[in-house]
């Protein structure tokens, strides 16, 4: 991945919501929804989660908004309808840059080596985060293996 150019902090704002598109076992069904869902005009990425006693899942999410009420307000026509808001603060910020393009282009690399990344719009800036957590110990997990592939990241409340 290009090295971005990082800022110190990821700014005040917080966007601790996504929406919860689909849930499920098999990580190609959470592709397919992922493709599914990019169809209609949303930017998705899908996150491995571990449910203990009911196993390994992959869900698929997208956006981040700053409150409850704005993710359930995003929940827009009848392919959202079965959305559900979740509250997933944390993930792993892999670079702040200063375009869409930049971050595209880091985005794509990440993609190769297997990972959903996605971007947040902060003030002038654009960040690039993999993963959406509840809990940071799984954004932490998320990184370690992300380190393990090459790339750096920080975990993050978003």
């Amino acid at each position: 991945v290009a090295k971005p150019t990082v800022k110190t902090s990821p700014g005040p704002a917080r966007t601790p919501f996504s929406l919860l598109l689909a849930s499920c076992q098999d990580r190609r069904n959470a592709e397919a929804a992922l493709a599914d869902f990019r169809r209609t005009g949303l930017a998705p990425h899908i996150v491995q989660t571990d449910l203990g006693p009911k196993g390994v899942w992959w869900r698929t999410l997208a956006g981040a908004y700053p409150s409850l009420e704005e993710a359930m307000a995003a929940k827009r026509g009848p392919a959202l309808a079965q959305a559900v808001p979740v509250r997933t603060p944390y993930a792993n910020l892999v670079g702040e840059f200063a375009s869409e393009p930049e971050a595209a282009a880091a985005a794509a690399e990440l993609a190769r080596k297997g990972l959903s990344p996605y971007t947040v719009r902060k003030g002038a800036s654009v960040q690039l985060m993999v993963g959406a957590f509840q809990a940071q110990a799984a954004a932490e997990s998320q990184r370690r293996e992300m380190e393990a592939l090459g790339v750096t990241a920080r975990t993050v409340q978003r």
